[in-house]
């Protein structure tokens, strides 16, 4: 069993030992990696509007200074516009990178187009990680591994 699915901020490969989180998804990238981070939490992403957010500042300065005219307007939103679409372009490299192997999966919670893998790290403490907005090719291949790894059990 050897698969891959891309979801918000990355990919994950999974093959018969291992579960793989890329940025790229570039198969080369997976002999890179290290295992899971030691006593680490794995850091939530931030929302896009939290980065847009950090622009207001310098927009309020731009709107006083300049006053509130069509045309400050009309900068401003293409600034934010710009921001948006720079940030999702960036996004893939906010993933974690790193690979877990699939006995110390825990749970794989699956919904709609969500997931939350829950693992064991090398403390023994239960972490997870959560996959936004996974394709159904990905909630497939995660369906697959949680009754693989239920069969295991």
């Amino acid at each position: 069993m050897k698969s891959w699915f891309e979801y918000e901020y990355g990919y994950l490969n999974v093959d018969a030992e291992n579960m793989y989180f890329t940025n790229t998804g570039n198969g080369s990238e997976l002999r890179t990696l290290k295992e899971m981070p030691f006593g680490k939490k794995v850091g939530k992403k931030k929302h896009p509007f939290l980065f847009l957010g950090s622009m207001v500042f310098p927009f309020c300065f731009f709107l006083f200074d300049m006053g509130l005219t069509g045309q400050s307007i009309t900068v401003m939103a293409c600034f934010l516009l710009v921001f948006y679409f720079v940030y999702n372009y960036l996004k893939k490299d906010m993933g974690i990178s790193m690979w877990i192997p699939l006995e110390r999966i825990e749970l794989i919670e699956i919904k709609t187009n969500f997931a939350r893998i829950s693992y064991r790290d090398p403390q023994e403490q239960v972490q997870s990680v959560p996959l936004d907005k996974i394709g159904k090719d990905g909630i497939e291949i995660l369906t697959r591994l949680k009754s693989h790894s239920s069969q295991r059990e």
